[in-house]
């Protein structure tokens, strides 16, 4: 094992980064893949089913029902 000076350690807190390559030059701009309308009906999504999953381990057949229908029409938003 080599041992970190403290010369050492402030060099690589103040180095320069690295150029970015070929393979990540797509990084560089803006996350604009996923946008955050999308995130959130994804969001919601989830949520019903996680709900409805716990409603119907609790019992609640009915409730499950209504929340996988919710789940549902928020999915219809992902298309």
């Amino acid at each position: 094992m080599h041992e970190l000076r403290p010369a050492s350690l402030v060099s690589l807190i103040f180095a320069s980064p690295r150029t970015p390559g070929p393979e990540i030059d797509h990084l560089n701009g803006q996350n604009s893949a996923v946008p955050l309308s999308r995130i959130a009906w994804i969001v919601t999504v989830a949520i019903c089913v996680v709900a409805a999953i716990l409603v119907l381990l609790n019992g609640y057949v009915g409730y499950f029902f209504v929340l996988l229908a919710v789940a549902g029409s928020a999915a219809v938003n992902l298309r």
